[in-house]
């Protein structure tokens, strides 16, 4: 199975805080940086599926 990539864009709220929102997900890195270049997208980036989702998978561990 291949990898999938997201797109996370940062939106920033009126009150200075700021959350990372995914805009997509894209079968390829090139297909989803191609989006960030095609929509002008400057405040966001690619990350591998994967990563996001175990992200902070030590954070739930009961001991």
């Amino acid at each position: 199975m291949a990898e999938a990539w997201a797109l996370v864009v940062i939106l920033l709220a009126s009150d200075g805080k700021s959350i990372e929102v995914v805009k997509g997900v894209y079968d390829s890195r090139g297909e989803c940086n191609q989006v960030i270049f095609e929509e002008r997208i400057f405040n966001g980036s690619c990350y591998p599926v994967e990563k996001i989702v175990h992200q902070n998978e030590t954070d739930f561990a009961v001991n």
